[in-house]
């Protein structure tokens, strides 16, 4: 079964642990350390950062239902002040070897005053010709 939401369709098992980590979520306020804010984000992010990601829109763009995900959970999480993203130069980038990703620049703010920055990335897994249809997601917080 699929269930439709904000024009995301997810299965059902990924709602029901989108809604367990926005419940698990009500306990942030709570947290006395950078550190421990830090580890919370990672379990509340966690389900989203082991899977791959496949989100074309019918147009054949790239929609980052991915991201957005991820995004959507941290911005849920009560205690939670401010979340800004941005991306530079476009967000895309490439090395040497010619690995390909896309790079979101996570700026958090908390109820405790901690500032907490990160960086989002789409790691491009697909093939030669459309190398972001698959990708998966890593998150760093410091």
């Amino acid at each position: 079964m699929k269930i439709v939401m904000d024009k995301i369709i997810l299965k059902e098992s990924e709602f029901k642990s989108l809604i367990r980590t926005i419940v698990e979520a009500m306990s942030f306020g709570g947290i006395k350390s950078k550190k421990t804010a830090i580890n919370y984000l990672h379990k509340v992010i966690n389900p989203y950062t082991t899977k791959m990601f496949t989100d074309k829109t019918e147009e054949g763009e790239e929609s980052w239902k991915g991201v957005r995900i991820v995004q959507k959970a941290i911005a849920s999480i009560d205690g939670i002040t401010d979340l800004s993203v941005s991306v530079e130069n476009g967000g895309y980038r490439e090395n040497s070897d010619g690995v390909k990703w896309k790079e979101y620049n996570l700026e958090i703010e908390t109820i405790q005053g901690f500032k907490i920055f990160g960086i989002l990335n789409a790691h491009a897994a697909g093939t030669v010709e459309d190398p972001f249809s698959r990708y998966d997601i890593t998150v760093n917080f410091w």
